[in-house]
Order: structure tokens, then sequence, then C-alpha cells
């Protein structure tokens, strides 16, 4: 049985190495489950995210050897550089468009523009949110399948990016959506998952991903119990800053508070500046926000106010009927 491995050394486009995966993904496929050849089949992969053409694709290298290759971009300025590199490529097919979960979906796509989706090969995912969206409603059976996840969220947990937002999807949502597409793990690298159809188990080990995630001393995040913002890695080793850099968003990140309203306490002088440094901050962060929480606030406690009014009311009226 035939485990797959990432090579960070064998890497000309991808990020972390799935390359050398992808490539021995690829002679499995073409063989078919249980390594039987059935037919030739012309492979096609499909890639979104994959930005301007070669910068961080996971499938270009493999389009440079003959593989059809489409890529989706929806942005226009990338996609006008993505279309200057298909002009020198025949292998590559450029599509602009925005790939959504409805009718928007890579299998409508691909129709629209005149794509089978019968031979599909491998699907890359990587649009730095709604992926585990996408992948639940891709609309073509791939099969495998390359997708990113969130790093820093925990995988004893689901969570999903909410619809439209840019925060990620947990390892634990992500493998939730391949087992109802019946696919399993079978590599993994610091930002991305690959998952191969449950047809290949005989021939393709699963991976532990708890195992995985040890080697791969990804960072975490966490809060203390005195509003410490907690930065770790899952080596254990404590990256606990003031502030540090965001790699996400090229930014820095402070701690929610300075470090001496963090200090141990029980003097109502120190709670009381704590929670109106925190107001303070919030409102002058973000005023919008703040005001629409406040005005929500206080309309919950005159309706809790009125209510509790209703109800003492109606004992001292119901005292007076029994008198």
């Amino acid at each position: 049985m035939k485990l797959i491995k990432r090579d960070i050394n064998d890497n000309l486009y991808s990020q972390w190495g799935e390359e050398a995966a992808i490539r021995e993904l690829l002679k499995i496929v073409d063989l078919g489950p249980g390594f039987v050849r059935d037919k030739e089949l012309t492979k096609i992969l499909v890639e979104f995210g994959g930005s301007c053409g070669s910068d961080h694709s996971n499938f270009f290298r493999f389009m440079e050897s003959g593989i059809k290759l489409i890529m989706i971009e929806g942005d226009r300025d990338r996609f006008r550089r993505l279309e200057l590199t298909a002009n020198g490529h025949p292998s590559l097919i450029a599509i602009n468009e925005w790939v959504d979960d409805n009718k928007n979906s890579v299998s409508e796509i691909l129709r629209r523009h005149g794509v089978s989706d019968y031979h599909i090969t491998g699907v890359s995912i990587d649009i730095d949110g709604d992926d585990a969206r996408i992948f639940e409603n891709l609309g073509v059976e791939p099969s495998f399948v390359i997708i990113e996840h969130n790093p820093t969220l925990p995988i004893d947990g689901r969570y999903r990016n909410p619809k439209g937002k840019h925060v990620g999807n947990s390892l634990g949502e992500l493998v939730a959506v391949a087992n109802q597409r019946d696919m399993y793990p079978v590599c993994l690298t610091e930002t991305n998952i690959i998952f191969l159809k449950n047809s290949y188990r005989t021939d393709v080990r699963e991976i532990d991903i708890v195992h995985e995630l040890s080697s791969l001393n990804l960072m975490r995040f966490g809060m203390g119990f005195d509003g410490t913002l907690v930065r770790f890695t899952t080596s254990g080793q404590d990256a606990t800053a003031e502030f540090y850099h965001n790699g996400w968003a090229n930014s820095f990140i402070v701690q929610p508070l300075p470090q001496v309203l963090r200090l141990p306490t029980s003097s109502r002088f120190l709670l009381n500046l704590r929670l109106l440094y925190s107001i303070t901050i919030t409102f002058l962060l973000r005023p919008f926000s703040f005001t629409r929480f406040l005005l929500r606030f206080l309309k919950i406690k005159h309706e809790q106010g009125a209510l509790e009014h209703f109800d003492s009311d109606r004992v001292v009226h119901s005292n007076c009927d029994n008198n």
C-alpha cells in the first residue's frame, strides 16, 4: 500500500511541496482503482485560487508537461495576467468567473464553457474562505481534491468559514465534507490537505492527521485566563508577545489588553480601569459596530425591565383578586 508524501525540495510552483504528492496521485489515478487500467482517459485538472498561473499553483507544473489545466479566476486584474500566461501554453485554459456553491459551481462554469466534467482528474481549491462550502457543492466527481485549510484552527472541532468571509476552514470541517463525498485524507501540508476517492483505499494509505500535524510545528492561538492572547506551536514552543506579525494580512497584531491590565488583581479600581479601557478602544476602533451593539444591549435591558414590571404587576393583581 502506497504512502503519499510531499517533498519540499522538489517544488517549483506550489507552496509546501504538494507537487511531489500530486505526481504520485496522477500515476495512481491513471491506472485506476485497484491498479487496473480500463481505458485511456484524457486527464483534466481544474484549479481556482491559483492566481495568475505559476504563482502558488498546485497544478501549473503538470500543465507544462502536457496535462490539460483549466484555471478559473474571478479577479479581473489577475485574470488579465493569467490570460497572458495562457497565451503561451496551449494546454492551459483560462476562465474569468467567480466560483460559488450555487449557479457558479465548478460543474456549471465548465458546462457553460463547453468542458465535459467526466474526465476531471483533480481539483485544487484555494480561495481563502468558502473552500469547504464549494468543496461540498463542486458538482463534479474528481479522483482527488487538494484544498486549503487554516492551520491555526484546531482539528478537534468543526469550523466553517462564514459565507463570503475570509477566515478559512478547520481540518475537522474539511474532513467531514470529504467523508460526505466518499473521500479520505492521503497527504497534509502546512496549508493544504489532499483527499482521494474511497475506491483507492486498498492502494493508498490513509494518513493519521493528528500525527501529521505534530510533525509540521504549526501555530496555534488561545485566550489566557487573564486576557492574554496566547500564541504557541504544536511542538509546545511559546511564541506569545505583546505584538507580532500576522502572516496572512501583512500586518501586526497587538494584545487585546496591555500587559499592566492583565496582572491578577482584586482592586475595584483596576477592574473598572480595565473595563473602561476595553470600552474606549472598542469605540475608537469600531464606532459604528459599537454603537449598534450598545443600542441592542439597551433595547434588551429595556425589554427585560418591561417584562419584569409586567410580571410584578401581574403578581399584585393576582393577590388583589385572591383577597
